[in-house]
């Protein structure tokens, strides 16, 4: 059978380290003082279903609390490279962006480098699958962490059956290793340990019902009526024609 997805996994992962290992030292990062850092990347996610965005609904509740007692910092004119998860990590997670686009993403540094060079251990915590046909740049740039772990190992086909939660429990497994197989590290050195943790989240994909468990229903059709959320065209606009209950679920 074949399987190009693989065969393209496998080049990249090829071209990409290549390079990495190659690449002329021109690249320094400075020491950093904060010993951790934490990347979310939650697929999927449309600002425009947040309340933390102006929804009328309050979809997110504590993401609020967190902008109103000053911890969090909501961004208004971001917008994205692409729509697509592939070719959007190409460029959030290297140098690769618009004006240099001649050249490949996998011939440009990356985010786990260049943490590794400030002194931080890279963590990549991911519920999406090891090797994707819908592109690999993601998988492959995950391979430059210290430390990997994936909820499951499937395919694309099967990969985010298990809530996004699940990442919280491998984050505790990572933490528990490092610490039998180091116990005593920061108590013997001046130099606290410092990690980078990234989330590979799948997010709002698939079926929005699969996506949480029944204890987390808040809202439904009853409340997207009472709000005037019901039409087909997607908020903040409004259309004259009414969504089915089906639809509405």
């Amino acid at each position: 059978m074949s399987r190009p997805h693989i065969a393209q996994y496998k080049e990249l992962l090829k071209s990409y380290t290549h390079y990495v290992e190659n690449a002329p030292s021109t690249i320094t990062a400075s020491s950093s003082p904060i010993p951790t850092i934490v990347l979310i990347i939650d697929e999927s996610t449309q600002r425009n279903y947040m309340g933390l965005y102006g929804y009328p609904l309050p979809t997110t509740p504590r993401l609020d609390i967190l902008k109103e007692n000053g911890n969090l910092v909501a961004f208004n004119n971001v917008i994205a490279p692409h729509s697509h998860t592939n070719l959007v990590l190409e460029k959030l997670l290297t140098f690769h962006n618009y004006e240099n686009a001649q050249t490949p993403w996998y011939k440009q540094q990356n985010l786990m480098d260049i943490l590794k060079l400030a002194g931080y251990t890279i963590h990549w915590l991911s519920n999406q699958e090891v090797v994707s046909i819908y592109g690999n740049a993601p998988e492959v740039i995950s391979t430059r962490a210290d430390i990997t772990r994936f909820s499951t190992i499937s395919d694309s086909y099967s990969a985010g059956k298990a809530y996004d939660e699940i990442l919280l429990s491998l984050l505790q497994q990572v933490r528990q290793n490092e610490q039998i197989l180091s116990p005593n590290t920061e108590a013997q050195s001046p130099q606290p340990s410092k990690n980078f943790y990234l989330f590979h989240l799948m997010g709002t994909h698939l079926g929005y019902d699969g996506r949480y468990p029944k204890s987390f229903e808040t809202f439904n059709i009853d409340t997207l009526k009472q709000y005037n959320l019901h039409t087909l065209t997607p908020y903040p606009h409004t259309s004259s024609t009414i969504l089915n209950p089906r639809q509405l679920q």
